[in-house]
C-alpha cells in the first residue's frame, strides 16, 4: 500500500511541476476560495467568523461545521499563515499559501485531519542531509526544484534536477535514493 501511495503522490507531484499553470486552472474549476481571517476577531479562535470566498462568482459562503475544524486545525498546525488560498475538493480541503519562498499546499479530509503537506522550494531550502545524498550521486546536476512530502510520520522528497543533456527526478527517503524519471534534452 505504502508503495503504490509513494508512486501515485510522484506521478502527481511531476504532473504538478510539468503543468503547474493547468494544475492551477483546473483547481480554479472547482471553486477557488479564499479564506478571510477576520482581523476583527482575536486569533484565538481565527475561525469565529470566518467565510469562504468563491472568487468564481464572489459570492461569501459562511463556513459551516466541517469547514470551521479544518481551519482552526490549519491555524494551530500553521499559526503565523493567514493569508492562505483555500480549494474545496471532493474529497475535503486544500489550503495554499507561500511563506519566504517555499510554496506549501495543506490537504485535509471532510472531517478536517490533516492528510498529507507538500512544499515547493529551490535548492537552497534543501536539508544539508538530504543535498549531499542528492549531489553525491549527481555532482554534475544542477537542482531545479524540490517537493517535500509529509505524510503522517514520513517525509520523503522529490528532487528535480538537469545538465546539458539529461533532466531527472529522484525520490530521497531515509538516507535512500531512487531515479524516477531521466529525460534526454532536446
Amino acid at each position: 500500500m505504502k508503495n503504490v501511495l509513494l508512486a501515485f503522490l510522484t506521478l502527481v507531484i511531476s504532473a504538478t511541476a510539468v503543468i503547474d499553470g493547468k494544475a492551477q486552472f483546473a483547481l480554479s474549476d472547482s471553486s477557488h476560495y479564499y479564506i478571510n481571517p477576520c482581523p476583527d476577531h482575536s486569533y484565538d479562535d481565527p475561525c469565529s467568523e470566518a467565510v469562504f470566498r468563491d472568487q468564481s462568482n464572489k459570492k461569501m459562503n459562511h463556513l459551516n461545521d466541517g469547514d470551521t475544524r479544518v481551519v482552526k486545525n490549519f491555524h494551530n498546525e500553521f499559526p503565523r499563515i493567514n493569508d492562505e488560498h483555500w480549494y474545496k475538493t471532493a474529497d475535503g480541503y486544500i489550503a495554499s499559501f507561500q511563506e519566504n519562498s517555499v510554496q506549501t499546499k495543506v490537504a485535509y479530509n471532510k472531517k478536517g485531519r490533516l492528510n498529507h503537506t507538500l512544499s515547493y522550494y529551490g535548492e537552497k531550502n534543501l536539508p544539508n542531509d538530504i543535498w549531499e545524498n542528492v549531489k553525491s550521486s549527481y555532482y554534475a546536476y544542477d537542482i531545479l526544484r524540490v517537493a517535500e512530502i509529509h505524510e503522517e510520520d514520513e517525509t520523503f522528497y522529490i528532487v528535480y534536477m538537469q545538465n546539458e543533456k539529461y533532466s531527472k527526478a529522484v525520490r530521497v527517503w531515509d538516507g535512500n535514493i531512487e531515479e524516477i524519471q531521466n529525460l534526454k534534452r532536446g
